[in-house]
């Protein structure tokens, strides 16, 4: 007959109904109200501990908020009741979420270096989905690592590209030349 069967009072459990642990607002207490259950405190998410009072992994400070998601670092004040949450990255990586490559670096371990002395301010195609390729060349350079010489430009004998100022050598390239009326190159049919 279920009607002479025993309830606890909430905040008791067991077949004894024992006082619950204070599990604070952060959990409850596992049968509270019933002969039944461990009494042990059951963490709302981002709680743990025998009383729910601290922060678990993944969440900081005084409500243990959770943390931003951080890629290749660690949340700071992760698992503790301090913090702002914020990430810290492990290097080489930057970024809010710790997701891009410190500056001209890039690969997905962002391991690769972009050490092109051709491409232009030295700044390459970086970060975790980067493949090293200058983003810009200098003035006369070309090409995916600013090897190649521009337009009118050749190399000299330090292998840098140079504006080419023999204007004989202009006036038979395969562009037309430079035309001196209008001061630019190209597309001038006489020098």
């Amino acid at each position: 007959d279920k009607s002479n069967q025993k309830i606890c009072n909430v905040g008791y459990w067991g077949k004894d109904c024992i006082k619950c642990k204070n599990c604070s607002l952060n959990g409850y207490c596992d049968g509270s109200g019933t002969i039944m259950g461990s009494g042990k405190c059951i963490c709302n998410i981002g709680w743990k501990g025998e009383l729910c009072n601290e922060c678990d992994m993944g969440y900081y400070g005084s409500n243990c908020s959770k943390c931003d998601q951080c890629l290749n670092g660690i949340c700071n004040g992760s698992n503790t009741l301090f913090g702002n949450g914020k990430c810290i990255c492990i290097k080489p990586f930057i970024g809010e979420n710790c997701d891009k490559c410190l500056n001209n670096l890039y690969g997905i371990n962002c391991s690769k270096q972009c050490n092109n002395k051709f491409c232009f301010e030295g700044k390459c195609n970086n970060g975790i989905n980067g493949d090293g390729k200058c983003n810009k060349c200098p003035i006369g350079y070309s090409g995916s690592n600013c090897l190649n010489c521009d337009k009118y430009h050749i190399k000299d004998k330090n292998n840098l590209c140079k504006l080419e100022t023999n204007l004989s050598k202009i006036c038979n390239s395969i562009d037309f030349g430079y035309s001196i009326l209008d001061d630019k190159y190209g597309n001038c049919l006489t020098c």
